[in-house]
């Protein structure tokens, strides 16, 4: 189970404060290099991190949702079955363990298995998947891995279509570019903020770039091949260095080549194929005209465009499902739609060899034993202190939804035995990541709890702080979490945008 305060991972809102976070958001921070001050001074809950074991466990959190397998068959007995049943049980046993290791389909086998031990080992120690995948995903996954290889850096494919960004003159002083004589387009993908922003932003770009075949290329920052191996097998998602365009951390939608000039004056869609790329801001503070990327059915303006630059820090997914062109394709790679985000990170995110040591000795030493894992993620947003009134939230919800063991009296008397069924409880969890429907606290208002201080999500699925309001197929403005029945507003924030299943 996991529980988290504010507004989940924190993108999207206008002004980003000062946070602290028992999980997640510490992780963010870290990620990206920055360092704070221990300040004894204040409350446990938001003391800092000061290990870089901490760091490094508390940046991927949705790793250390590891619980003991008790679904395994009980063993054969001797003497109840023939050798022939036991001999197609092995059989059985063995196909059925092989399946679950690849995650359904999610994953292939045929990597180098040291080079990243986290792919095959981790699905040892986590409990089963929350969510199985469609067929139709995991043959879409097939096909997005062939394409990766196919046009991937160090391709000729790659090599032509960069050259196209490169301007050169012809005789008659006129800028030109070389000629996109293939069929391979990309995604450029620039994620930024804390880590678990970039996790958000690299799912929604390999969903968009799957749903309108491109090849997706992630700039590296500072950390990335640091912290997560290849998700595709020989070939490489990372932007290469040498990559004809510089600076893109600091591309912004004023920009010639950005979508949102672009639609201000439609009629340059027409000379769109002469553009050496097309920047497309979704920060959570973009405008009404870069939003309007979320209704580009990719086959009327965007097509023309070789290459994509994105620029984002959020979830954008739950704003591709408003759009008609995709709803077909969607239904049919999600028929369960609060199931998104935790099969896309199941295949893309493996921690590197260095990062997975860390994780396993720190599970090993204090969650192994436990049965329950209970995550909590404070976010603060009044000031750089927790306030009693946020502490005092967190014992409400945790006490009045039992989430938490009785508090011990202050005489307990002769000491329980745990026999009988008793659990214990410890460490956090991500819950998108894990496959859990969170409890969300409530931001407080006036330096009050809330009342009731918190309540269970509609869905595992992340939130989109800043989502369009604008309806595709009718082309007006629109209350986007009431166009369809699986894109609901979120509970945190009235205004954002989640995916839920309708059924539930």
């Amino acid at each position: 189970m996991a529980l988290e305060g504010g507004a989940g991972i924190g993108n999207g809102i206008s002004k980003r404060p000062q946070q602290y976070s028992v999980a997640v958001e510490t992780a963010d921070h870290r990620a990206d290099g920055e360092t704070e001050e221990e300040d004894e001074g204040k409350p446990w809950i938001a003391r800092k991190w000061i290990s870089s074991l901490a760091v490094c466990l508390v940046a991927l959190p949705f790793l250390v949702i590891m619980v003991s397998r008790r679904d395994r068959p009980l063993p054969l007995a001797s003497g109840w079955t023939s050798a022939a049943t036991a001999t197609a049980r092995t059989t059985y046993d063995r196909r059925e363990s092989n399946q679950e290791g690849l995650l359904g389909g999610l994953l292939v086998p045929g990597f180098d298995e040291q080079s990243c031990i986290s792919r095959y080992q981790s699905t040892s120690h986590q409990k089963k998947l929350a969510r199985s995948p469609s067929t139709h995903l995991v043959k879409r996954l097939r096909e997005q891995e062939a394409l990766q290889r196919r046009c991937g850096p160090g391709t000729e494919a790659y090599r032509r279509a960069a050259e196209r960004l490169v301007p050169r003159r012809n005789g008659t002083g006129r800028t030109t570019h070389a000629e996109d004589d293939d069929a391979c387009k990309y995604l450029v993908l620039v994620p930024y903020r804390g880590l678990g922003n970039r996790i958000l932003a690299m799912a929604s770009a390999f969903l968009y770039a799957m749903l309108t075949d491109r090849v997706l290329l992630v700039h590296r920052g500072t950390s990335l091949p640091d912290l997560f191996c290849e998700p595709f097998q020989a070939t490489s998602w990372l932007l290469p260095p040498d990559f004809p365009l510089r600076d893109l951390e600091n591309l912004t939608g004023e920009v010639p080549e950005s979508y949102r000039n672009l639609v201000r004056e439609y009629g340059r869609a027409a000379s769109m194929s002469e553009l050496p790329y097309v920047f497309v801001d979704l920060d959570h503070a973009c405008t009404y005209h870069d939003k309007l990327f979320y209704c580009d059915d990719h086959r009327e303006f965007l097509h023309r465009a070789p290459w994509l630059v994105m620029r984002t820090d959020g979830y954008f997914v739950p704003a591709l499902f408003l759009n008609p062109a995709y709803q077909e394709e969607l239904d049919k790679l999600f028929p369960r739609k609060d199931s998104v985000f935790y099969l896309l990170a199941r295949f893309l995110f493996h921690p590197t060899n260095k990062v997975w040591g860390l994780i396993t000795r720190f599970y090993d030493s204090y969650l192994k034993n436990s049965d329950e894992r209970l995550g909590i993620q404070v976010r603060v947003f009044d000031g750089d202190t927790p306030f009693k009134h946020v502490l005092d939230q967190i014992l409400a919800c945790t006490s009045q939804e039992r989430l938490l063991p009785e508090v011990v009296p202050r005489d307990p008397g002769p000491p329980v035995s745990t026999a009988g069924g008793a659990r214990s409880k410890a460490g956090y969890v991500g819950h998108g990541l894990g496959g859990l429907t969170p409890w969300i606290m409530f931001k407080p208002e006036n330096l009050t709890t809330p009342d009731p201080p918190c309540r269970r999500a509609a869905s595992m699925e992340p939130c989109l702080h800043g989502p369009p309001f604008y309806d595709c197929r009718a082309r007006r403005g629109a209350d986007t979490g009431k166009i369809v029945p699986h894109v609901r507003h979120c509970e945190d924030m009235s205004w954002g945008l989640k995916l839920v299943d309708p059924e539930n």
